[in-house]
């Protein structure tokens, strides 16, 4: 007889199959399939679970790989914003501590620092020549002055003198320094006899300089503020008083005004034989023949 299921030849009257080991049924059994059918069952739900999980798996791995990578994008995102911030505000901070009062910065020669308001100036009324150099007297007009300090002369016509001040006196008194507002006389350090005279300024190093040409606010004195009772035309030429420095000069008026009669104010454009030491803000009168005759500002300078 045959073996129902793998249809192998079965020797003899046996119960088995020699060749698969099944049961051989009996003359009144029929074959059944529902052993071999469960076994594959059992054996593919094994199969099909582990399929699902290497499934889910994967799927995990994939969500976890683009949240990783979310999560890494943000993280530079930030950093790099707050980077730029960083160096926002770091210019920001430069750019405000950078910030300094004119007085204190740095020029060369030919710089100018426009505030000047606290920087030492002072005009020579008198020099007296020494071996080792000069002494020059005056009033402080602003600022103050203490012993080693380095200094500039400057104005009326002459090259611009660069010294220290070696020694400070005051009413034949040795002090250390000076303020607004006091008499005191400069020793100069290798400043020839000649080369400092009446009307020159002596000041801290480039802070004001001397000038030839000016536009001020001028005011005409009446006969009753003892001016005179006569006006002024273009190109009058009076004298200029800037404290101890006097200097010739022509007024130019501007071309609308015919005459200045006494009591006005006008704008005028100034040029004067020598320069002076004269900055914004410099005050000033104008004599002739020995009589006041009008006092001024200076509001441009060239």
């Amino acid at each position: 007889m045959r073996c129902p299921y793998c249809q192998a030849e079965v020797q003899g009257s046996g119960y088995f199959c020699q060749n698969c080991g099944a049961s051989m049924p009996t003359q009144t059994e029929q074959p059944t399939v529902q052993p071999i059918v469960e076994q594959a069952n059992q054996v593919q739900q094994p199969i099909q679970s582990s399929f699902n999980n290497t499934s889910n798996n994967s799927n995990r791995r994939k969500k976890t790989s683009t949240g990783s990578t979310l999560i890494i994008i943000l993280i530079i995102a930030a950093i790099f914003i707050g980077i730029k911030m960083f160096n926002k505000d770091s210019k920001s901070d430069n750019s405000e501590s950078g910030k300094t009062n004119p007085t204190d910065v740095t020029t060369t020669d030919d710089d100018v620092i426009v505030d000047s308001t606290d920087a030492f100036l002072l005009y020579v009324e008198d020099s007296f020549g020494l071996e080792d150099g000069i002494v020059v007297t005056g009033r402080v007009t602003r600022g103050s002055i203490k012993k080693g300090d380095k200094v500039q002369v400057i104005g009326m016509g002459k090259e611009t003198i660069n010294t220290e001040v070696t020694k400070i006196e005051q009413f034949r008194k040795e002090i250390d320094s000076a303020g607004e507002g006091e008499n005191v006389g400069l020793y100069l350090k290798d400043v020839k006899r000649d080369e400092a005279v009446r009307g020159q300024a002596v000041v801290k190093p480039n802070t004001i300089k001397a000038h030839e040409e000016f536009e001020a606010d001028l005011y005409f004195y009446t006969p009753e503020e003892g001016g005179r009772n006569i006006p002024f035309y273009n190109n009058f030429r009076p004298n200029f008083y800037f404290y101890t420095a006097e200097q010739a000069g022509i007024i130019e008026i501007p071309d609308d005004v015919e005459k200045v009669n006494p009591g006005d104010n006008v704008k005028i454009k100034v040029d004067l034989t020598e320069d002076v030491a004269i900055e914004v803000g410099s005050e000033f009168t104008i004599r002739e023949g020995g009589k006041t005759l009008g006092e001024g500002t200076v509001t441009k300078v060239y």
